[in-house]
């Protein structure tokens, strides 16, 4: 059985308090259909921001007493069975504070170094022999399980990919959001398939709430940085993931 703990916020225009039970229940199904593929467990994580707080913040001097910066998370589900996943946290951080790519894994080794550098204590850590190697490699391929656990605990940084993010927006409210979903026990590729059928899942159970709310709403997903990136275009055919699901 799946341990699921979820945060929402009660105020938000969209019904995310309602979301926890069927998002619980369709991540059990998945186990349940993958489970022999994921014999030491898994690690996921699904994200929903409100992208209009976030404009609000973008726009706010801080401090200001009357403007605040509001934290624009409405939804955060953390699930976990088992001991693997653990990149599933590094993943979703990417997708946060390092990237505003559509999906992580998709750096090169100079843009890695060139966040990097953004860090407080890239310099404290620059003659840790971890990263000396890993300034050495012409390429990511070359980083190693050590490496990538360095980048993970010393910045809570990763090249894996399997993580994704989708904007989208409501029709009847004109509600816009963000969904990020990261995924952590398989290899990459299987990480990125895995995160695509939980996205799957999360637009029916989207539109299901959405129609108890209002029968004609609907939601509209932007799929299109997604679609630029071939391993990840792959799923979405594979799975019929469409941009409106009815």
């Amino acid at each position: 059985m799946i341990e699921t703990t979820c945060s929402y916020d009660e105020n938000s225009p969209l019904p995310v308090a309602d979301l926890k039970e069927p998002m619980s229940y369709r991540l059990n199904r998945i186990y349940d259909e993958m489970s022999k593929l994921l014999p030491k467990g898994f690690r996921a994580i699904i994200e929903i921001d409100d992208r209009s707080i976030k404009s609000r913040n973008n726009n706010t001097d801080f401090p200001d007493s009357h403007h605040p910066l509001k934290n624009p998370n409405i939804f955060r589900m953390y699930a976990e069975v088992g001991d693997s996943g653990s990149f599933a946290e590094a993943k979703m951080r990417m997708l946060n504070f390092w990237t505003s790519d559509a999906a992580t894994g998709q750096l090169s080794k100079d843009r890695v170094i060139g966040l990097l550098q953004y860090d407080p204590s890239y310099h404290e850590h620059l003659h840790d022999p971890l990263m000396q190697e890993i300034l050495q490699f012409e390429d990511l391929s070359q980083l190693l399980r050590r490496h990538h656990e360095y980048l993970r605990d010393t910045f809570n940084f990763t090249t894996f990919a399997g993580g994704i993010r989708v904007p989208f927006m409501v029709a009847t409210s004109k509600f816009q959001g963000e969904i990020r979903i990261a995924f952590s026990a398989l290899t990459q590729e299987q990480d990125i398939c895995m995160c695509l059928m939980i996205f799957r899942n999360l637009q029916i159970a989207l539109r299901d709430l959405l129609k108890v709310q209002s029968r004609h709403d609907w939601a509209e997903y932007d799929l299109s940085g997604l679609a630029k990136i071939p391993q990840v275009n792959f799923y979405l055919d594979a799975y019929n993931i469409s941009s409106l699901v009815g």
